[in-house]
């Protein structure tokens, strides 16, 4: 029998031989903490659109709704909508993505001009960490420009977002659950001011529009965003388009190293997008998925009890030889909207058109500023990070034009 060991180095370094045992023998698999873990493709997406499937945390979770009083973790987890099922779920997700998809219509100017600016700055430089020094301030700048957060806060902008992030994990230790807290309970405190700023001064950003949409809400809805509802899911959406966006950037740049004669063949912008789209499908950033049974159901032929937690993978589904032919192999000709990258049904990511620009255009820029690209290192080192596939660096040499 295959084991699941998330934690286990060979996993981290490359968890797709696990993933494909799984799949061939037991897609469906109890591990012996007790959780399930869903491998197939046609399995996870029918699982992604069951309604006895639940978004909210676990029972036994310290972000348990019964934990909000005395818990700011708890609290957010709570009022943003990866955690929330329907109705809840279906009215602040309609209210959000109605602004959130105009602001980010608007954006590929923006980030473009950001990731110049970067890459200006570097030019000094012959070699740098494609993630840090790069993917990092340009995923920053472009979501405070697009929530309308001021310059200068970078630092504990990142810090906040990095420590959010860890929500969708489990969280080991008080001391953890403590600094996530703190993170959380200063990031909301400070949007809490940016939003009174804006009240008074009114700009083209999220933040603004959302204000509006909470004030003057459209007259076919009784349906509004509270002042929270704003500050936690903009909490979301800014951690969102950094943490998995600037470690996807140096995963592009590596299958760029690797697929050489591929990446010189593509010219336009819709190229460099089917080539963002198959880095990501082959290395997804979020690689599980978690989800409650609200009753005992059968999934692959396995009894599943009520309030069992199962994780769909979806780096497993998206290698999927049903689904995908020659998965494990590098191809921008697939059909689009095939793979699972950033989910499926009410809740897949809002955010998917802004991740897409951005890794888009910073590679884009990045390419036609350099002459020659070779990584520092040939071993790629990831993340020993649950439910995640992120590189920890992606140092290049370059020759500049």
């Amino acid at each position: 029998m295959t084991s699941f060991k998330p934690d286990n180095p060979a996993f981290v370094s490359n968890p797709y031989p696990t993933y494909a045992k799984l799949r061939k023998s037991e897609p469906v698999h109890r591990t012996r903490e007790g959780y399930w873990i869903v491998t197939k493709y046609d399995l996870i997406r029918e699982l992604l659109a069951n309604s006895e499937l639940s978004n909210a945390p676990a029972k036994f979770s310290v972000l348990h709704a019964r934990y909000r009083d005395s818990n700011v973790a708890a609290d957010l987890a709570n009022n943003i909508l990866p955690f929330l099922d329907p109705p809840e779920h279906t009215e602040k997700r309609r209210l959000l993505n109605r602004v959130l998809q105009k602001q980010m219509a608007e954006m590929r100017p923006a980030i473009e001009s950001i990731c110049g600016d970067i890459l200006a700055s570097l030019r000094d430089q012959n070699e740098f960490d494609v993630i840090s020094d790069y993917g990092t301030p340009v995923s920053i700048q472009s979501m405070m420009q697009l929530i309308g957060i001021p310059p200068t806060h970078e630092k504990k902008l990142k810090k906040w977002s990095a420590l959010f992030f860890y929500l969708f994990a489990p969280i080991r230790s008080a001391q953890e659950l403590a600094e996530i807290e703190h993170a959380i309970a200063e990031f909301r405190s400070f949007l809490t001011e940016l939003i009174q700023l804006r009240k008074k001064n009114p700009c083209n950003d999220l933040i603004s529009n959302l204000i509006g949409t909470s004030e003057n809400n459209d007259a076919n809805s009784h349906s509004t965003l509270s002042e929270k509802d704003i500050i936690d899911n903009c909490i979301l959406i800014f951690a969102d388009g950094i943490e998995n966006v600037d470690r996807a950037l140096g995963t592009c740049v590596a299958h760029v190293m690797e697929n050489p004669a591929i990446f010189a063949s593509i010219n336009e912008v819709d190229d460099y997008e089917r080539f963002v789209s198959e880095a990501l499908r082959l290395d997804s950033p979020a690689q599980l998925i978690a989800r409650i049974s609200k009753s005992d159901i059968t999934v692959g032929g396995q009894h599943i009890d009520k309030d069992s937690i199962r994780f769909l993978a979806i780096g497993a589904a998206n290698r999927d030889p049903e689904r995908f032919d020659a998965p494990d192999e590098f191809n921008i000709d697939r059909p689009a909207q095939q793979d699972l990258v950033f989910g499926a049904g009410r809740h897949s990511c809002l955010g998917a058109s802004l991740v897409n620009m951005q890794l888009t255009g910073a590679l884009m820029r990045l390419f036609a500023q350099v002459q020659l690209i070779s990584p520092v290192k040939d071993n790629l080192e990831w993340e020993n990070r649950f439910g995640h596939r992120w590189l920890k660096q992606y140092r290049i040499k370059v020759n500049w034009l």
